[in-house]
């Protein structure tokens, strides 16, 4: 599966030259192929998240929660520090990614919402 992914991405950067590559979330392997491809090709990687799984955000099962947290002050870290460009949806994450030790000028919050009294 992860081989017809990579099939697709690089169809992509090939035939339209494609500027950045931008996922959707951290918290799932896929988001391992960016990186590869960001070091192969040189194209920039962004991340878009709304949560960190086990630090911000838990599950409600001990178990659950633990593997969570566990993926993400691991790989899930080392991802974040792989990428461009972090985007958070709002500044208290950011503020949490980089506790994470991700660097500051790495990471920009971009809130999802509109301002009603605008």
């Amino acid at each position: 599966m992860l081989h017809k992914k990579l099939e697709i991405i690089l169809y992509y950067l090939r035939k339209h030259e494609c500027d950045v590559i931008h996922v959707g979330d951290y918290f799932y392997p896929t988001s391992l192929l960016p990186i590869y491809l960001n070091h192969k090709y040189c194209v920039p990687i962004l991340v878009s998240i709304n949560a960190l799984p086990g630090f911000t955000w838990h599950f409600g099962d001990f178990l659950v929660d633990k593997i969570a947290k566990m993926y993400t002050y691991s790989l899930g870290r080392y991802i974040l520090q792989s990428y461009n460009k972090v985007i958070s949806l709002y500044s208290k994450l950011s503020r949490e990614v980089r506790s994470l030790g991700i660097n500051s000028e790495k990471t920009v919050t971009i809130p999802n919402g509109v301002n009603l009294d605008f």
